[in-house]
Formats: C-alpha cells, structure tokens, sequence
C-alpha cells in the first residue's frame, strides 16, 4: 500500500503529492496527519489518497514514519474542498487543509486534557461496611462517602478534604477505590452557566419564511436572503430552520460577521440547543478551540456559530449554512 501525502509546507516547489509506502501493521487513511522523511528532515504531512501501485521506482519510496492522529482530521468531503480552493484561489493545497484544522494541532502543540478521577471499586455495601470497622481513617471515609454518591476527579477530592493523596494511595492498595484517567472538555466562557429554553411560537411571517426555507431544504437546498429590521424575530427563523436540519439528520452552521457578536449568539443558541452548540473563533483559547473542534469531528455538535473560520468544521452532513 502506498500513500500520496501532501508535505506540511507552505512553498510552491513542493505543492505536490510525494509517494511513502505504509510500513506493514500501520493502518493509514485518507485525511490522516503523519510524519514523513522528507529529504534530511521529518515533517508532518496529510495523506491525501492511498493506492495500491505507483509509478515511482522502489529505491526512491521511503516508509511513513508515524501516524499522528488515529482518525481522519479532514473528511473527504473537506478535502475535496481543498483540491477546489487550490484550483480556484491558486493557493498551496497545504495552505487550504491548514484552514480546517486548529493552527495547534499541527507541531503537536495541543493535547487532550485529562484529570485522574476517582470510584468505587467495591459496592456501596462494601465501603460502607469498611468505613464503619475504619474508626481512625477519617479521610480515607471521607473520600468513601463522596464516591458513594458518584465519581469525583482526585484535584476535587484534595480541594474538598485536602491532603488525600496517602489516603487515596492507601485506598487503592486495599481495593477499595479505582483510579482512572479521563477526558476534560475545556469548554469556553460563553457557554457555561446557561440556561436551557423552549423555542418561540413563530408570527404570521415567520412561519411564512421558515415554511419556504424548510421546503427548499427538502427539494435539495435553496439561497435566500432574510430582510427584517433588528428585532424583527430573524434569529428565532433561523433556530426553527436548525430545527429542521436537525429532525433531517444534518447540521447546521451560523457565521457571524464579527468576533465581537459571538457571545451573545452563542448564548441563544446555547439556550436552545445546549452541548448540541459549539463555538469555533480566533479568540478561545488554543485548547478550547482543539476541543470544541473534537467535539464537531466526533458529532457531538452539530451546531457551529462562530466568525468566518468556522465554514470550514468537520461537520458531517451540513445541512444548512447561515
């Protein structure tokens, strides 16, 4: 098998697709990140296409070195995309799959966050039974008596009793506890603490408008410009039009046409479509973004609002852009 990986370089002279052959036992996919030799360097790289034959002589195909990300992060549909922009913007094809990943991912600069957690490892009849013989082990009943309840991260457990690390130590030994690692969304400002609520009912005209908009969407797609003076009631047509996309199957995009007004969408469409909602502009935090990114290439969010850069999420199936 042999893969066709575009070099993560922006210069003209290598705007092109290089042959590596996939080592035996590593599985490459199309739209992976990978490490390849590259003259006396390693560089990274995106596996464009795979094939099972090339013209190109045995002794001048090198091996890809590594395989970054386990998964695709540029989906056929992104990728096409890219071959597009190249043809129509006359830019490197790199230059356009940068777009449509974090700028951290690229280097390694960005990582999941994860935090130890704490749980039973025994019934609640059990370590109850054990904190009722423990008469001198006050923390060790302290941190029981919290995971009775449900699992807690262990900087929780040091921040609530403080100095549990032997008794957590300790209740590991005796099998009493298990302690795992996992996965921490790091969630931006704007959409914490908001509230859920229920959609409006529409007036006459915009019923009219989501009627027309939602019969072009199921005839195969349709443009429409929505001209209504501030508070005219445009964004509650445009949640009932991400309504339907959602009741499709598909998903949905909403640009805003400036940084500085995406809290406040984020926040309605927060409201309405909860952890469905994900935010994607230049202004989260590296790790915020590498998140909420996840999130959209995993279809936990299938609404993206954000500035313009979010046009280019993973999302699968869009189904409306506003």
């Amino acid at each position: 098998m042999y893969a066709q990986v575009i070099v993560d370089l922006s210069a003209s002279d290598v705007d092109r697709l290089f042959t590596y052959a996939v080592p035996p036992g590593m599985e490459a996919l199309p739209g992976q990140q990978v490490e390849v030799p590259f003259g006396p360097r390693t560089l990274e790289g995106f596996v464009v296409q795979l094939s099972d034959t090339t013209d190109v002589p045995a002794n001048k195909i090198k091996p890809l070195k590594k395989i970054i990300t386990p998964e695709p992060v540029i989906l056929p549909e992104m990728m096409e995309l890219a071959v597009w922009m190249r043809t129509r913007y006359h830019v490197n094809l790199v230059d356009a799959l940068r777009l449509m990943i974090p700028a951290e991912m690229r280097g390694g600069r960005v990582h999941e966050k994860s935090v130890r957690v704490a749980h039973l490892n025994v019934s609640p009849q059990e370590a109850q039974a054990f904190i009722d013989k423990n008469k001198r082990g006050f923390k060790q009943n302290q941190i029981l008596e919290l995971l009775m309840q449900k699992p807690y991260p262990v900087p929780y457990l040091e921040a609530s009793i403080g100095g549990v690390s032997a008794a957590v130590k300790t209740l590991q030994e005796k099998g009493m506890i298990a302690v795992d690692s996992d996965e921490v969304l790091r969630r931006p400002a704007a959409v914490k603490d908001v509230e859920r609520t229920g959609d409006l009912p529409l007036t006459p005209d915009q019923s009219r408008a989501v009627d027309e908009i939602r019969s072009a969407m199921h005839a195969g797609g349709g443009r429409f410009l929505l001209n209504g003076v501030t508070g005219s009631g445009k964004t509650e047509v445009f949640i009932h039009v991400i309504r339907e996309a959602l009741r499709m199957g598909k998903s949905a995009i909403v640009l805003v046409p400036e940084i500085a007004l995406t809290p406040q969408m984020v926040r309605w469409f927060q409201s309405r479509f909860g952890d469905d909602a994900a935010v994607i502009h230049s202004r989260l935090s590296a790790g915020e973004r590498f998140d909420e990114w996840r999130r959209i290439r995993r279809g936990d969010a299938r609404v993206v609002v954000g500035a313009r850069s979010a046009v280019f999420s993973p999302l699968q199936n869009p189904g409306v852009i506003i």
